[in-house]
Parts: structure tokens; sequence; C-alpha cells
């Protein structure tokens, strides 16, 4: 006895439909954002050298976590050149499965610069403080 689905098509159409969605709305919120931001880098107390310190900060972690994960899918990388000097790969398949898949988890799967950026406020709170400034 086949089941019956539990979500049908009309059900999914249904759920997903965007009656509400207006630009203007959109539009509204891109301009409001701007002024906003405008309005807080007029503030001449925003610059000091603690966000500045802290902003240096962020971005160098963010690259030693980029340089961290890229090290490993590179020496792969490499060690599967030097192979080919050894191996036909040009009748072999999997070498290109590795590499697609390394490239899919170091780019998709391992979002961990991204979990680490935001774990930043509580390693040190500056950034909650510029926003509180501004």
């Amino acid at each position: 006895m086949a089941q019956k689905p539990i979500i049908t098509q009309e059900k999914l159409k249904e759920k997903l439909q965007v009656t509400n969605f207006e630009p203007n709305a959109i539009i509204r919120g891109a301009q409001l954002t701007v002024v906003g931001a405008y309005r807080a880098l007029q503030n001449p107390a925003l610059f000091t050298s603690d966000h500045y310190r802290q902003a240096a900060l962020a971005v160098a972690i963010g690259i030693a976590i980029r340089i961290a994960i890229s090290i490993p899918v590179v020496a792969i990388k490499i060690l599967l050149w030097f192979s080919s000097f050894l191996i036909d790969f040009e009748r072999a398949t999997w070498d290109n499965t590795i590499i697609n898949g390394l490239d899919f988890v170091q780019n998709y799967v391992l979002q961990v610069p991204l979990f680490l950026m935001t774990l930043m406020r509580y390693v040190t709170p500056t950034l909650d403080n510029m926003f509180m400034d501004s």
C-alpha cells in the first residue's frame, strides 16, 4: 500500500507564496541602512584606537583561520600533483573526485572562520561597544 505524501505540491506552493512582498519595503530598508550608517559614521568618538585595533585583530584572525584551513587542502593537492608523475590520471577519475570533495569541504562545510568570528564578541566586546557608541 502506497503511503500518502506528507506535503503535496499544492500545499508547498501555498506555503511558498509571497503575497506580502513589496519592492518599496526593500528599497526603504536599504535607504534606512545607508542613512543609519552615515549618521553613525559622523560620530567623532567612534574612531578610537580600540576600534581600529579590534578591526585589525578581526582581519588578522580571519586571514590566519583561512590559511590554517587551506594548508592541508593545498598539501593534498600538491601530493596528488607529485603522484601524477607516477600514475596516469588521464584514465583515472578518483583524483578529480578527491579535489572536488576537498574544495566542497573547504568552501561549504568548514565554515570555521565565520563561526570563530561570531565568537569574537565574547572574547573582546569592542565591536559591541562600537555599536553602542555609534
